[in-house]
């Protein structure tokens, strides 16, 4: 993937990124999910 043209992310998070809702208990993110978010932080997308 390049994330080099990425210009913006929207998230939708409960029952979508990860399994479960926030605001009702636990919630259960995917491996493969947490693995994105590094690969983007190891990008810079994120602003430090």
């Amino acid at each position: 993937m390049n994330f080099g043209v990425i210009k913006l992310i929207i998230w939708d998070l409960d029952e979508t990124f990860w399994k479960g809702t926030l605001s009702e208990g636990e919630i259960l993110i995917p491996k493969q999910n947490i693995d994105i978010i590094k690969r983007l932080n190891e990008c810079y997308l994120f602003e430090k």
